[in-house]
């Protein structure tokens, strides 16, 4: 009788059933893996609050994960992305006046790109004032945001997006 160490054919052969499920084990851990590095540390949530007959708030509210920031929406251009959070006009509405911020955001220069920015760590709320033109109808309010959140630790950062519709 040959031994199956010697032999590769009898070797392979012996193991044709473990090599399956070696293979199947090592696709299993590849996509979960692949999956984990989904990283999402900003969540987002939205509302809108009337304020009387003809006057609104759209709110979008923003949790920022611990050790990560999000980058805000007034700072000069060359540096890291800002925040940009963009209303499709339509006569249900007006907008009044700049999206506000609460709280302020943490202003510091940074080195890499040699210009001021701000951020927020934690949570920030911005509130967008608007005049409702059309009272009886379906305000169909159709925003979207995008900006950049960084890990403070890493320096890893990701594109931060949404796209709601206040009703």
């Amino acid at each position: 009788m040959r031994s199956i160490v010697t032999n590769p054919y009898l070797f392979f052969k012996h193991f044709q059933n473990e090599k399956k499920i070696l293979t199947l084990f090592s696709a299993v851990l590849f996509v979960a893996v692949a999956h984990s590095q989904v990283v999402e540390p900003v969540q987002l949530k939205y509302q809108i609050k009337r304020q009387g007959e003809d006057h609104a708030e759209l709110i979008i509210k923003a949790k920022i994960d611990k050790g990560w920031l999000l980058y805000g929406q007034n700072f000069e251009d060359g540096g890291p992305i800002k925040m940009s959070i963009k209303f499709e006009p339509n006569k249900n509405y007006l907008i009044m006046g700049k999206v506000a911020e609460y709280p302020e955001p943490t202003k510091i220069h940074d080195e890499i790109f040699d210009i001021d920015v701000q951020y927020y760590t934690g949570w920030v709320t911005f509130i967008q004032d608007i005049h409702l033109n059309k009272l009886d109808t379906p305000l169909n309010i159709k925003m979207t945001l995008e900006g950049q959140a960084c890990s403070e630790e890493s320096g890893a950062c990701v594109m931060v997006k949404g796209k709601f519709t206040f009703d």
